[in-house]
């Protein structure tokens, strides 16, 4: 199983599209600029609004990017599909329509690079299979969750309860609204703040060799010596340690930063990021999880500790990053898959997403549901996703 994961992170890299020709011809005659401590520049407010979509349409096959005139006819399309101003259709369509355009921020263009899809690799731009022990998992949760809506709140959506959504990530995954991003860096960390849920993640910054950066999973012997500084004994694996040195995670040095080893796990887990080149990458692992989706609304797929992500930040041009992120989760998908897309630089400013403050829509959810166990009446759908 771990062979095969290798062969498809490997297969997965070399197959991703090449950008356009003219894209292509732009990034041999610019550089990224660099700061005052020698690190690409990446500082600054960046918006992933966009209608492309995260999956490909099915009948697409394996076509990358559209041309600019296929692009306008899907931007016309498309952007008559969501209007939700539309008073067409009958009284079901009109519900589905409940909260019009003016709540919506999620641009009416194409990502700049044109691509048909977010999701880029497997190379059909969709999402991988779950494996049959996630498949039945997960089928055996929502079969529950139908029948169990709003039994309590820490049953509800990561959403509903306001904890992380799909633009926050990681991954970041664009949604109907508040998809904007400010980056900060210092000599020592990069902190990205994002609009939606106005939550920040600080990831400290370091100076991993060779071997540690290609992989949260294999660390050969060199490497967890210098990553640990044990003796002998120790050294010679960072995931088999003894009683010993397992007894205390907080009285480390300071080059214990570069590992990922299991501790706390936290809803956007714990990251660590260096530069290869004029790309940020950052390894975020211990990403804490329950029986809802870490994807937020925007695909309801399935995590457990098992998942990896590895972004990557690269400045393609004045205004443009080119965002990436590899997903590795071995027991829940048959294989890993890779989002992209293209954030443009934007003045901002970035104002305060105050979810939970005032948030009735849970209380609602939950105060409906008794009412409904009151009068004997059947489960219906319970807070039909917005975010």
């Amino acid at each position: 199983m771990q062979k095969l994961f290798i062969a498809c992170i490997l297969s997965s890299a070399m197959a991703l599209a090449q950008p356009p020709a003219a894209a292509a011809k732009t990034a041999t005659t610019w550089h990224a600029p660099h700061n005052a401590d020698g690190q690409p520049d990446l500082e600054g407010i960046w918006d992933t609004a966009s209608i492309t979509p995260l999956e490909r349409p099915a009948a697409l096959g394996t076509k990358a990017y559209y041309t600019k005139e296929e692009a306008a006819h899907y931007e016309k399309t498309r952007n008559f599909d969501l209007n939700r101003d539309r008073r067409d259709g009958d009284a079901t369509a009109d519900l589905g329509r409940a909260y019009n355009d003016s709540w919506f921020d999620r641009g009416d263009h194409l990502g700049s690079t044109l691509r048909t899809s977010r999701v880029i690799d497997p190379p059909n731009g969709r999402f991988p299979a779950f494996t049959p022990e996630a498949k039945k998992k997960f089928d055996e949760f929502h079969a529950w969750f139908a029948a169990n809506p709003a039994d309590s709140a820490q049953d509800r959506t990561l959403f509903d309860r306001c904890l992380v959504f799909s633009q926050t990530g990681p991954p970041l995954i664009p949604g109907n609204y508040n998809n904007m991003y400010q980056i900060v860096q210092t000599s020592d960390s990069v902190t990205i703040l994002s609009e939606m849920n106005h939550q920040a993640r600080t990831v400290p910054l370091v100076k991993p060799d060779a071997s540690t950066s290609t992989s949260l999973e294999k660390r050969d012997k060199s490497t967890s010596t210098s990553l640990e500084k044990r003796d002998k004994s120790t050294s010679a694996s960072l995931e088999k340690r003894d009683k010993s040195t397992s007894a205390s995670l907080e009285k480390r040095d300071k080059s214990t930063s570069a590992s990922l080893e299991k501790r706390a796990n936290q809803w956007m887990g714990s990251g660590r990021a260096h530069f290869e080149g004029d790309t940020l990458v950052i390894e975020t692992a211990n990403i804490r999880f329950n029986q809802q989706s870490h994807f937020g609304t925007q695909y309801e797929g399935m995590s457990d500790e098992n998942l990896r992500v590895t972004e990557r930040f690269t400045r393609t041009a004045p205004g443009t990053v080119i965002y990436q992120a590899t997903v590795v989760d071995p027991t829940v998908y048959v294989q890993p898959w890779t989002i992209e897309l293209p954030m443009a630089k934007t003045d901002g400013p970035i104002y305060e997403y105050a979810c939970h403050e005032g948030n009735y829509g849970l209380a609602g959810i939950l105060s409906g549901e008794r009412a409904r166990e009151k009068a004997n009446l059947k489960p219906t759908a319970v807070g039909v996703p917005t975010r």
